[in-house]
């Protein structure tokens, strides 16, 4: 799944990069955040997020969509205090996912759950975009399941050197702003880009390249 325009009238019409709910487009120490693969994953499993990261304001939930293709999100917080009332809230949806912060809350994250009757998948930290698609599928098809999904924060993680985008490699296909991250963009040119100033070098995009291109400085 592509995200934005395409080519129009002989120009090259820039593709948008997604706005990945529960992070913000434009906050540059959000390059790199480790939940950019789940969140990919849920927006490509067709889900509507409803609320949101520990780290972020909740989103809202449109009326009119169905509940079963909904995925009631939630901080590590919210599911330690009030378990019960989020597994109950996420029998009518398609999915619950807690994604946050602090890995080191796994455990007892799951147990909280566990105990309110949710069967409990944990997501490996720092799980790549093919593994969280894998895993999302497996829990859609599983029905009912909670997803524990906890990394720790990239702006506590050391910044690597940045990527770079090779034009002669880029097909421009896109698939790259599917990840949401704020380092990548689409000029309108003959190529994607990557903003050395704010990658922070944590590799999650070059996967995704189909051409290859994405490589370090």
């Amino acid at each position: 799944m592509d995200d934005g325009g395409g080519e129009s009238s002989g120009a090259i019409a820039p593709r948008r990069r997604i706005a990945a709910k529960g992070r913000p487009l434009e906050d540059p120490r959000c390059a790199g955040c480790r939940q950019l693969a789940m969140l990919r994953a849920l927006r490509r499993a067709g889900l509507v997020v409803a609320g949101g990261l520990g780290c972020e304001p909740p989103n809202p939930v449109d009326p009119d969509g169905p509940p079963s293709r909904v995925v009631r999100v939630a901080g590590a917080v919210e599911a330690l205090v009030r378990p019960g009332a989020l597994v109950a809230e996420s029998r009518a949806l398609a999915l619950l996912a807690v994604v946050d912060r602090g890995p080191h809350r796994a455990a007892a994250v799951e147990g909280a759950l566990a105990a309110a009757g949710a069967r409990v998948v944990r997501v490996p930290a720092g799980v790549s975009a093919a593994d969280a698609e894998k895993i999302v599928s497996e829990a859609l098809a599983r029905g009912a399941v909670a997803l524990v999904a906890l990394a720790e924060c990239a702006r506590r993680e050391a910044v690597s050197p940045p990527l770079t985008i090779e034009p002669a490699r880029c097909n421009r296909c896109g698939a790259c702003l599917g990840l949401g991250c704020v380092a990548l963009s689409d000029p309108g040119g003959d190529a994607m880009s990557i903003d050395p100033a704010r990658c922070v070098g944590c590799g999650q995009c070059a996967p995704l390249c189909r051409g290859g291109a994405i490589h370090r400085l």
